[in-house]
């Protein structure tokens, strides 16, 4: 059987200067082979292991905070599905994480849409994120030669609010796809409540301890950051970056008095909260950067808070990238991939399956390049393969004696590497949140389980029963981290 692919994992994580190989009970065999190491632990060692992970924190991680003025498509849905993946598992590593999801209510793809909707926008059938999504790619079109009129639009937008109902209709839309898909929030925040609320406080702050103030030359009037970036214009009105800082920093509990309502939104309705975060984490994809660092060193000079951006590539078809201004998103919003999924496969949760997996599977560095016959597919490297293998897990398991764990096969032993790696996988994946690294291994265990399966029967032994149990509670712990349902039978 082979079991190179679980030769990565650095197993020495067990010894951390606290075991005493040559006198620890729970060893059976030590063996010295090519210059390794090679420990062989008796079954008590398994019966009485457990994956838990002890952090202490709290954790501010945003996502996915899609402008509110089009359907969420397939690149949105990445930002989605990985912060909800690494929500999910540093709350099961123990850390206290708050969920937010930032509403930019007040930017300027909002301005275009809003104003084409009331002057152009006729009623339709259509799920509304979709109608104004695709009044969005109209009202682009027409920006240059509307764009005095647009730009109005926009400063009514941040001094009376005239946009909130309009966004609120979009969001409620968006929100829909967001449930279908598991994606959830603590805390809702609106950038107008923001500008509204906190901002003069925080950028008062900010010019005492760490803005620039320009008198003369290209920037003369504005106040910038060290590096130049503007934050707030010569017409006294701020940058987005200039609210995103504030909002950062009232994360880290710098600047309070943002008020929350009863439905955990920014509102005037609501009372003051502060989070103060020890961790900040930002799902925004790699052409932020520069913006984001920026925001990193102004909130780690001013607090103790570590400042994340964790950056991912684009999701793209073979030969185009998806762009909401030009509408290539069409047909591949995350409703049509559902539908499209559903239609092919005739189940709900495999439909969802194969989405998640597909795309949570990649390392944030590479770019995901979408296939249906890939995230699909029933042989291997799927969602779908990894729900078959579960569900054949169960199947063994009606049928199967009791598990009681006595003995260890020599040539099955390879399978118990398994419950050891878990651990390591998962607190790898906690210190680089890198939700990757757990796909890849449930990817590698169903592989091998199958492989084993084919070799050796396991219903009448009642310690290769015990086995399956542990492998099927991996396959468990995996799913809910990575939001994949689970199908007990297909």
């Amino acid at each position: 059987m082979e079991i190179s692919k679980l030769k990565d994992y650095d197993y020495s994580y067990y010894n951390k200067g606290n075991l005493n190989i040559e006198s620890d009970p729970l060893i059976e065999k030590i063996d010295i082979i090519n210059n390794y190491v090679n420990i062989r632990y008796k079954v008590d060692f398994y019966k009485n292991f457990d994956w838990n992970i002890k952090r202490e924190g709290i954790i501010a991680i945003e996502y996915p905070s899609v402008n509110p003025n089009k359907p969420w498509h397939i690149g949105h849905l990445r930002n989605a599905l990985i912060g909800q993946a690494l929500y999910n598992l540093l709350k099961f590593a123990g850390y206290d994480c708050i969920a937010i999801d930032y509403i930019d209510d007040l930017g300027l793809q909002v301005a275009q849409s809003y104003w084409y909707n009331k002057k152009y926008g006729k009623e339709s059938d259509l799920k509304y994120d979709l109608q104004i999504g695709l009044e969005y790619v109209e009202a682009a079109k027409l920006y240059e030669q509307n764009k005095e009129e647009i730009e109005q639009v926009l400063k009514d937008m941040e001094n009376k609010m005239i946009a909130r109902e309009f966004v609120e209709k979009v969001l409620k839309a968006q929100l829909e796809t967001a449930s279908l898909y598991g994606i959830k929030s603590d805390l809702r925040i609106y950038e107008s409540d923001i500008k509204n609320q906190i901002f003069e406080k925080g950028i008062n702050l900010l010019k005492q301890k760490y803005l620039v103030y320009h008198n003369e030359g290209e920037l003369a009037g504005t106040w910038t950051t060290k590096n130049n970036k503007v934050v707030i214009r010569s017409n006294g009105i701020p940058t987005y970056l200039g609210k995103d800082i504030v909002f950062q920093l009232w994360k880290a509990g710098f600047i309070k008095g943002l008020k929350i309502d009863k439905n955990f939104r920014s509102s005037t309705d609501g009372i003051p909260l502060s989070i103060q975060a020890d961790k900040i984490i930002n799902i925004i994809g790699i052409e932020q950067s520069d913006h984001q660092k920026e925001i990193k060193q102004i909130v780690e000079s001013l607090t103790n808070v570590k400042y994340i951006h964790l950056a991912y590539q684009k999701v793209r078809l073979e030969n185009e990238s998806f762009s909401g201004r030009k509408g290539t998103w069409i047909g591949y919003t995350a409703d049509e991939l559902y539908n499209q999924a559903y239609s092919m496969i005739k189940s709900k949760e495999l439909a969802l399956a194969a989405i998640k997996f597909f795309i949570l599977k990649y390392n944030y560095n590479r770019e995901v390049i979408f296939s249906w016959d890939k995230a699909l597919s029933t042989k291997g490297g799927s969602g779908v393969y990894l729900l078959y293998t579960y569900a054949r897990m169960n199947s063994i398991l009606d049928k199967a004696v009791q598990p009681e764990l006595s003995h260890i096969n020599d040539d099955e032993r390879f399978m118990y590497k398994y419950i050891l790696a878990f651990k390591i996988v998962l607190e790898q994946s906690v210190d680089t949140l890198d939700i990757s690294k757990i796909s890849e291994f449930i990817l590698k265990l169903a592989e091998d389980f199958n492989t084993y399966y084919s070799k050796y029967p396991i219903k009448d032994d009642p310690s290769r029963v015990w086995l399956l149990h542990k492998l099927k509670n991996i396959f468990e712990i995996s799913f809910s981290i990575l939001g994949i349902p689970i199908v007990k039978r297909i």
